[in-house]
Parts: structure tokens; sequence; C-alpha cells
């Protein structure tokens, strides 16, 4: 018997769990394919993005260093040096070169490290929602398959044979 025609000749409860189970697994595997990508282009950017950031830092050119984290969108370590430089430069403008009173500092670049931590999480709750409950979806569809099995079996009467075996005597 081919799954086809096993699906077919399911019941409407084991349609509905292997639909349920289907569609759980191609948003399992979307989500991953979309997170292999998207962590594998981050860290190609940042590959990429750290020798220019580190050259332009050796030569003292935080401009140069914060169009490079600009222009690397993809890569998270480029959007978190980017708060931070935008943080340092706004420090140099409004003190003019002054540092400023410690009280009053607060940071920026860490809401940015949240952010980009955040959107790298997207989508892996879902993941942890299904790997937790899809078990048991399987088990309640194997649970309602048993149940049906034995009312069958119990239907046609199978169960109820009884052979007469001889009684084993005890070995002396």
């Amino acid at each position: 018997m081919n799954p086809l025609q096993m699906f077919i000749d399911s019941s409407w409860v084991g349609k509905t769990v292997i639909v349920i189970l289907m569609g759980l697994s191609v948003y399992s595997i979307a989500v991953m394919i979309d997170k292999f990508r998207s962590y594998k282009a981050a860290r190609d950017e940042s590959l990429q993005f750290l020798p220019l950031f580190v050259k332009n830092l050796k030569d003292s050119n935080f401009a140069g260093a914060l169009d490079a984290a600009r222009k690397y969108k993809k890569s998270h370590i480029a959007k978190v040096v980017s708060a931070g430089l935008i943080e340092y430069d706004n420090d140099k403008v409004e003190t003019q070169g002054q540092p400023r009173p410690r009280r009053r500092r607060r940071p920026r670049a860490r809401p940015r490290g949240v952010l980009t931590s955040a959107e790298m999480k997207k989508g892996t709750g879902g993941l942890a929602t299904i790997g937790s409950s899809a078990p048991f979806i399987g088990l309640f569809g194997t649970v309602v398959g048993i149940i049906n099995a034995f009312t069958g079996i119990a239907t046609v009467g199978l169960g109820r044979t009884r052979r007469r075996v001889a009684p084993v005597s005890p070995r002396r």
C-alpha cells in the first residue's frame, strides 16, 4: 500500500493529523532555509566588513569606518558597530571634544544590539513550539489509529476466535 492510498483510506481525524503535521513540517523547513540563508549572508558580510573596518580605525578614519558599517546592511557586527560609531560621533559633536559628565551618558549601541539579536532570532520561537508540540500531535494520531484498528478487529470478530489448548502438565 502506498502512502497516498493510506492517506485516502484514513479517517478524517487521521487526515487532519497528517495535514497538520505536514503543514508544521513545511513551516519548519521554510524557517530553517531562511535562517541558513540569513546567517550565511550575515557571516559573509561580516567577514568582508571586519578588515575594512579595522583598516579605517587604524587610519583614524571614523567616517570611512561608519560608511563601511552602513554599506554592509546584513552584517550583524556592522549594525552594532555603526550604532557605536554614531554614538561616538554624536558625543564629539555635542561636547565639542570635551568628555560628557558620566551621569548623563546613555548607551545607544545596546538597543541596536538587542534589535539585531531579535532580528536573528525571528522565527525560532515557532520552531520551539513545533518541536515541543509535534510529538504529542503524532502520538494523538497513533492512538486514534490504534483505537480504529481495535474497533476494526472487534467488528470483524478476529479477536473472538478461541482455540482449545491442551493443559500443560508440570514437569516432574
